[in-house]
């Protein structure tokens, strides 16, 4: 097994920004920005655009990288279950009605007094806080 590498999105339209409740494991349940897995040949802005449409049914523009991380999870045997490194972008919301797709449980709109109130994947909440102080808000 090697290390995967994925994208993330976290996209705003005006002050509100959008949101997904995972349908499947690693996180099932929790709130996080859209992403997935790089395909080969793919840039990592072409990825991001993708994951977008595929899972929210949106077009983004103005997408710019935001954050690089890594996650990495061991199972009760202390075996590595998951290994991503995550590029994540900051993007607008360009078009099209929001839905949730495929591996989505649940696609939504939410302002930062929102996030205290959700249960998110380890990092969201800091993610969102740097995108604000980014875009000058």
């Amino acid at each position: 097994m090697y290390p995967r590498v994925a994208v993330g999105v976290l996209v705003f339209d005006g002050s509100k920004f959008l949101l997904i409740r995972r349908k499947q494991e690693p996180n099932k349940g929790k709130w996080t920005i859209p992403g997935g897995l790089l395909e080969l040949g793919e840039s990592l802005e072409e990825a991001a655009k993708r994951e977008i449409y595929e899972e929210c049914n949106i077009a983004i523009r103005n997408v710019k990288r935001l954050a690089i991380f890594e996650y990495i999870e061991k199972d009760d045997r202390n075996e590595i279950e998951y290994h991503y490194v995550i590029i994540d972008f900051i993007g607008r919301y360009d078009s099209g009605d929001l839905k949730a797709q495929s591996d989505v449980d649940r696609a939504a709109w939410f302002s930062y007094a929102d996030l205290k109130h959700l249960k998110c994947t380890k990092g969201i909440k800091e993610l969102v806080r740097k995108a604000i102080s980014a875009m000058g808000r």
